[in-house]
């Protein structure tokens, strides 16, 4: 890959921060004492940044003085116990609230080490993708492959409504996902919104938490010379494992392929791009605008796969997998079978952030992608070349499944 994507650091972000930790500390609301006890100064909001080097444009002075009189508040007449922790940890997240993007997000150390682990580990879960909606709902971008949910019967495009009775809204994901995992063993029960207008219905689901392996490489001989290769994410290993597949399938004979990207909610974009410099001769793969509305193409290589290969994608196919698909109906290298898939055309960068608390980290969107020819992907999707349904009674899909798998009969067909 000619260019990789760019860590970016954000100075004004991490100044907020670290004002707003100061504050906590703060016991008067506009007065600061320097040297004796009794030697105060009044002092505004320009001193306040010089003196602790500040770059952003808020009003310092202000937030102090309402910080510190919430805190008053709470602390004087506020019935249950509380945390002085959480309470700070609170003013992080409301920052991050603030900009009403689901996908930028403050974590605790915990949260933050959760999120790690959906690109390098393993957890206890239910192995399903969620996103918030726009109309607050929490919404099943894709159920991962062979986990319980997926067992289950739950699909994409669900909406998740309760979790062990409790209502939870898509601005609640984050301990929505927290009550979703925990200790393998234990059963979660799920209350899900199905279908839309007069099909609408309400199903109930008791799912058993399992140590969900994050594997993202699935690969399998459909016949004599047909690979398939099933994504469900782009991970850490997913670029590395994807070529050992290749290998291995055509040592068995494969001459022509099927990469299958259904229902696979992204990921890590580099990894997505080295796959598509695997597959690709020399071309632009993404666009990239940040919000200065600078554009940077990211381009391939000359790849060193030539053979014939149909994709697959569906409603559950999202981010990383649109990037890549997009890329290689746009530039001619593969045909698209299936359904429109989610439309979610944005980048988020994960940032550590000790130097606020230790083990916290946020998750901010800095950019936007688009596909080679300048189409727009969030809230668009990418439609496929070749529209199949699945029809509604059938509840699994891929090579193990073929004889209820429309979509990838489809695949097959056009490349015998």
């Amino acid at each position: 890959m000619s260019k990789k994507i760019k860590n970016v650091v954000i100075a004004s972000l991490f100044g907020l921060a670290i004002i707003v930790s100061y504050m906590m500390g703060t016991k008067s609301s506009n007065l600061m004492t320097i040297g004796n006890q009794n030697e105060t100064v009044s002092i505004g909001n320009k001193e306040i940044k010089d003196m602790l080097n500040l770059k952003g444009d808020l009003d310092y002075k202000k937030i102090i003085k309402n910080i510190d009189e919430l805190e008053k508040i709470i602390n004087t007449y506020y019935l249950n116990k509380y945390s002085k922790k959480d309470l700070e940890e609170g003013i992080y997240k409301g920052i991050m609230e603030s900009l009403k993007d689901p996908y930028s997000v403050y974590y605790d150390a915990k949260e933050f080490k959760a999120l790690n682990e959906q690109t390098t580990g393993a957890f206890g879960g239910v192995g399903i993708q969620v996103s918030p909606t726009e109309d607050n709902y929490i919404e099943v971008i894709s159920p991962l492959k062979d986990t319980p949910a997926d067992k289950a019967g739950i699909r994409s495009g669900d909406i998740i409504m309760q979790i062990n009775n409790q209502t939870y809204t898509g601005s609640q994901l984050e301990d929505a996902v927290k009550v979703m995992r925990g200790n393998p063993g234990e059963e979660v029960k799920l209350t899900i919104l199905r279908g839309k207008g007069a099909s609408r219905k309400t199903l109930e689901f008791v799912v058993k938490r399992e140590i969900i392996k994050m594997e993202s490489v699935h690969a399998k001989m459909i016949n004599d010379n047909i690979g398939y290769i099933l994504l469900t994410g782009f991970q850490d290993e997913t670029d590395e494992d994807f070529k050992s597949a290749i290998k291995d399938l055509k040592e068995k004979g494969a001459k022509k392929f099927i990469l299958d990207l259904r229902n696979n909610p992204g990921g890590l974009l580099d990894v997505a791009l080295s796959i598509a410099d695997e597959l690709m001769d020399k071309a632009t793969v993404i666009s990239v605008k940040d919000k200065n509305g600078n554009k940077e193409d990211y381009k391939t290589e000359d790849g060193s796969e030539k053979f014939e290969l149909v994709t697959l994608i569906n409603e559950g196919s999202a981010s990383a997998s649109e990037v890549l698909s997009a890329a290689l109906k746009e530039n001619g290298r593969s045909k698209i079978v299936g359904a429109k898939s989610y439309g979610k055309g944005i980048i988020q960068q994960i940032y550590p952030v000790n130097n606020i608390n230790p083990g916290d980290g946020l998750k901010i969107t800095i950019a936007e992608f688009f596909t080679p020819n300048g189409n727009k992907i969030h809230g668009a999707g990418i439609s496929p070349d070749y529209e199949v349904k699945i029809p509604e009674s059938v509840t699994n899909i891929g090579v193990e499944h073929l004889q209820d798998d429309t979509q990838l009969k489809k695949a097959i067909e056009l490349l015998k």
